[in-house]
């Protein structure tokens, strides 16, 4: 049941059905919704519907929740208080899975990984937790085999046989195989 049964016109200059007046006058808030989240926006274009939903979602749920801690904080006043109230946000919610991803060695040989990660964490990494191999010459792995160093440098030097091997020299940590 709707709230405007009737369809009565008003006598005003307007001569619009009550309706769209009452419109009109309540429409300011989804106006000013709209605007603030053109403002910082996470959209990108897509033609899934869903990521496009999910986008919006994250926006309108930014803003809501800047505005709850507005109202909870009525000190917070400050210049791009908005922007830098998103910003700590997305820091604060992505820092469990960067810190997660910080103690993976996989991770971290990538360089370009590794700089992001050192940047938001404040160029520091996280020290992986014990039990963790971080020596290639550790076991590891869901099997516990050690990782493929190369082919051995003895073999390759005498030009015989390339053969892959696991172990690597103590002094050098060149690649060696049990025969040499």
């Amino acid at each position: 049941m709707s709230k405007h049964m009737t369809g009565e016109v008003e006598a005003m200059q307007s001569s619009k059905p009550e309706i769209i007046n009452y419109y009109n006058e309540t429409k300011d808030g989804v106006d000013t919704m709209d605007k603030m989240l053109g403002e910082y926006t996470v959209k990108r274009r897509t033609l899934r519907w869903t990521l496009a939903f999910f986008y919006n979602m994250i926006d309108v749920t930014g803003l809501a929740s800047f505005i709850i801690y507005r109202e909870h904080n009525p000190d917070f006043r400050k210049k791009d208080q908005r922007r830098n109230f998103l910003k700590d946000l997305a820091k604060q919610l992505c820092m469990p899975s960067v810190e997660a991803r910080s103690t993976k060695r996989m991770v971290m040989r990538n360089r370009f990984l590794r700089a992001a990660v050192e940047m938001v964490l404040g160029g520091h990494t996280a020290t992986p937790p014990e039990g963790t191999a971080t020596n290639p010459k550790e076991p590891h792995g869901s099997r516990g085999a050690t990782p493929i160093v190369g082919s051995c440098y003895v073999c390759r030097d005498q030009k015989r046989k390339r053969r892959k091997t696991r172990k690597s020299c103590v002094a050098c940590i060149q690649p060696i195989c049990d025969e040499n």
